[in-house]
């Protein structure tokens, strides 16, 4: 299958993952070709549920290979709880070729990369690299599915198909310098609703800070079409 365009990264010695797949065979030949170029892999799980996630929270790996293909919604909505537990994991989702609206769903859950378990396992390992840079990785049909043209483009517009309707709202309101109490009184909301809003968003923009959050916004033209 034809690939985005990838950037190199760094070795993958230090790296610590886990493989969430309920086919063995599929896991164990994730496995040696990860330990084979010097990933350290930690977990190795037959399905996502309350178990798994709460061993990728105590062993809190930098990368997860997740078997969609399998889990489908399920492995999803796992993939959401395990990001808010450990923000700082990267997942790349093994999908079914035929399946290209379960991509989309993936990466705008907060999944960084989506690969067909069509793939040889060199693409398989290209994409870890993606991913392990920072980089969103997805077939191109995708991608151009989702009119984005480069890898720069796939990896803002990922992340701000992230954002809800409403952490929308409250990015808008932090590029014009809005305060909590601004943002409670023009949404109506508590501040405790703002402060999980606005930590939501640093999160899945994958910033610091408010300001950082309204610079990328603006810089990047998020609520251009708002």
């Amino acid at each position: 299958m034809e690939m985005a365009h990838l950037v190199a990264a760094p070795e993958f010695q230090g790296v610590r993952a886990a493989i969430v797949a309920d086919q063995k065979l599929v896991a164990e030949a994730i496995r040696s070709a990860l330990t084979l170029e010097g990933v350290d892999v930690v977990a190795m799980m037959s399905a996502s549920g309350d178990e798994s996630h709460a061993v990728v929270s105590e062993a809190r790996p930098d990368l997860i290979i997740l078997d969609l293909a399998r889990l489908g919604r399920e492995g999803i909505d796992w993939s959401q709880r395990v990001l808010r537990d450990v923000p700082s994991v990267k997942i790349l989702a093994l999908i079914a070729a035929e399946r290209p609206l379960l991509a989309k769903a993936a990466i705008r859950s907060g999944i960084q990369g989506c690969l067909s378990k069509d793939s040889a396992m060199n693409d398989l390992l290209n994409a870890i690299r993606g991913v392990l840079a920072g980089h969103a990785v997805l077939p191109l049909p995708i991608a151009r599915e989702m009119n984005v043209t480069s890898t720069g483009d796939i990896y803002v517009s990922l992340l701000a198909n992230q954002l809800t309707r409403r952490e929308h709202d409250v990015l808008a309101l932090l590029v014009e310098g809005a305060s909590s109490q601004e943002i409670m009184r023009e949404l109506q909301v508590s501040r405790n609703t703002v402060r999980t809003h606005v930590q939501n968003i640093l999160t899945k923009l994958q910033v610091h800070s408010r300001l950082e959050a309204a610079a990328f916004a603006v810089r990047h033209g998020i609520l251009e079409s708002d």
